[in-house]
């Protein structure tokens, strides 16, 4: 074509033709999400995370809004082959409804710390846990961690999860509300209301104990735990009566206090220790 051409008005050309060179591939395409996390204080910190998805044997990649609309197989029910009809299911009642489980399941996974730190406490070896604000599970967890798969940190990776094919999925509401629907296509999930930050820890144990089959191991565990809290109070009766204590996170970037609803807040409570005035 010779001369001058116009894209737009009256000199421009009458059709465009699509000249297509290659064909699709199987590459995959990255996309980055900046979201927030919560902590006790409600405040939201910037943390990066990558999603991926699977469709059959293609992955791809989509960029994910805020709302964490990973997508899954559309033959997932293959995936989740996990058995809950008949008599041996049981049913557990949680914040997001009813979930029939199995009665013994074998391969958990954690979407928090808060379901993984009973759950070892309980006995049940989890197959994959998603990881705190660092890139490993805590170090206070010492070999009870060993073979836990991470499946990605808040929101989790599905993909992730998908692939270790569990019979059981524990979360949140804070967290995981809004990916309930399709961490229940991989597996029965079931979630708390909170994530032991709102003075309601004894009562997730409890929940975390049911779903896991574990309900007989609840009392002793709280027995041990007031046997612990009576003997430090004996202790601390030599100390000062005025000591007050802090319980402070950190990490890169911001720093945060534990309140008093807190999991160490209540902690530091039934001890009978006095926290700073604008710690409570």
């Amino acid at each position: 074509m010779r001369g001058p051409s116009a894209v737009y008005g009256q000199g421009a050309t009458g059709g465009v033709i699509n000249i297509i060179t290659r064909q699709p591939t199987d590459e995959r395409i990255q996309s980055e999400l900046v979201v927030g996390a919560r902590t006790d204080l409600g405040e939201l910190q910037g943390e990066s995370f990558g999603y991926t998805l699977m469709l059959l044997t293609v992955l791809t990649v989509y960029g994910c809004s805020s709302n964490t609309s990973q997508e899954l197989p559309s033959n997932n029910k293959i995936a989740n082959s996990v058995s809950t009809s008949g008599a041996t299911a049981r049913v557990i009642k949680h914040a997001m409804g009813e979930t029939k489980v199995p009665a013994q399941p074998q391969r958990v996974v954690m979407l928090d710390t808060a379901p993984l730190d009973p759950a070892l406490a309980l006995g049940v070896k989890p197959i994959g846990s998603s990881l705190p604000r660092t890139d490993s599970l805590p170090a206070y967890l010492g070999d009870r961690a060993a073979g836990i798969t991470p499946v990605g940190k808040t929101p989790p990776n599905l993909e992730a999860i998908l692939r270790l094919q569990p019979d059981l999925i524990l979360g949140n509401t804070m967290a995981h509300r809004q990916i309930y629907d399709k961490l229940s296509q991989i597996a029965p999930t079931v979630l708390t209301a909170g994530n032991s930050t709102d003075g309601q820890w004894k009562q997730e144990l409890q929940l975390y104990a049911q779903a896991l089959d574990r309900a007989d191991a609840v009392q002793p565990l709280l027995d041990d735990y007031d046997r612990r809290v009576a003997k430090l109070q004996q202790q601390l009766k030599a100390q000062p009566s005025n000591i007050q204590v802090s319980v402070v996170i950190t990490t890169e970037g911001w720093i945060a206090f534990y309140t008093q609803d807190s999991f160490p807040g209540l902690v530091l409570q039934d001890v009978g220790l006095a926290r700073p005035q604008l710690k409570t």
